[in-house]
């Protein structure tokens, strides 16, 4: 009799979990967050990313202009 009523439980449990979705959903759409997020970190702070392409070129542009603002204030 125990057990009978423990197995209708635990079948009316497991029933109740395949039927609610809700917390499915959450992890699914926490799950592409984190995909997103992971991805766009890897472009933005990877080797030869666009992070360090536009430091590169910045840092390019600066040295121009300090080597112009020389050029000037020596003549």
């Amino acid at each position: 009799m125990a057990n009978e009523l423990a197995d209708v439980a635990t079948t009316k449990i497991v029933r109740y979990f395949a039927k609610n979705e809700r917390g499915v959903t959450s992890i699914e759409y926490g799950l592409i967050a984190f995909a997103i997020s992971a991805a766009v970190i890897f472009i933005a702070y990877g080797k030869g990313s666009f992070v360090q392409s536009l430091g590169a070129k910045l840092n390019g542009m600066a040295d121009a202009i300090k080597t112009a603002l020389l050029t000037v204030n020596d003549h």
